[in-house]
């Protein structure tokens, strides 16, 4: 195991960590949170660590749990990354919590999820859309169309649930989604759940949404028909 969660590695540091996981065979879990990977101010190498990590998932046999909480990453980052979940073979847990990763990040994520089979846990919450977000994912565009960009990158994340029955808890988030934005991602998971035999818990987490919302959501798009239990800010709804 390998916990640098905090330290000021910058990316020079998370480049060579990635070149070694290309290689090594042994090692099972690292944590690279808060590690400020994007803070360093001299020009970043010709491999970013986004890129950098994701070639590393492509090739290592060993990892079995990433940790990249607020680590900085990207829309660009993320598809990087999902590159190399989409043949990674033994990664089981995935934490991606407060990344500005987008809605393509997202997007990217989903189809990773489509081809992937030994997941287990992936934590998407808090990620920042709009250019309100630390991330400034979006800059140039509004709130109104930043969170419908949201929208549609977790629709596709819903979508890719009704194939990978592999992956058993899901968290999901944004604090600038509002509520009628929330409802509509709570529906998507809510038809997408019928069809999953996998999923044990999913977790959402969106600004003004209620457990009411999230009961009234699953029980007229699924019924009672699924199996998963699912979590609205922390709290087990209750059918």
């Amino acid at each position: 195991k390998i916990n640098v969660f905090g330290q000021y590695i910058l990316h020079k540091g998370i480049v060579a960590l990635a070149d070694m996981l290309k290689s090594n065979t042994t090692l099972k879990t690292l944590d690279a949170g808060s590690c400020h990977a994007y803070l360093d101010s001299s020009p970043f190498p010709d491999t970013q660590p986004g890129i950098a990590l994701g070639e590393a998932l492509k090739v290592n046999e060993s990892l079995r749990e990433l940790c990249l909480t607020n680590f900085g990453f990207s829309t660009e980052d993320t598809i990087c990354l999902s590159e190399g979940l989409q043949v990674n073979t033994s990664l089981e847990k995935l934490n991606l919590y407060e990344n500005a990763i987008g809605s393509k990040g997202i997007m990217a994520i989903a189809n990773a999820l489509s081809y992937n089979t030994t997941l287990q846990e992936l934590n998407i919450d808090c990620s920042n859309f709009d250019s309100g977000g630390s991330g400034l994912v979006y800059p140039d565009i509004d709130t109104a169309a930043a969170n419908e960009f949201a929208v549609v990158g977790y629709n596709e994340l819903a979508l890719s649930l009704k194939t990978n029955n592999s992956l058993k808890r899901l968290w999901i988030g944004a604090d600038r989604v509002g509520r009628e934005d929330g409802i509509k991602v709570l529906k998507s998971f809510a038809d997408a759940v019928k069809y999953n035999y996998g999923l044990e818990e999913l977790h959402i987490n969106f600004e003004g949404l209620s457990e009411g919302d999230g009961i009234t959501a699953f029980q007229e798009a699924a019924g009672l028909n699924f199996m998963c239990r699912i979590f609205i800010h922390q709290r087990e709804l209750i059918f």
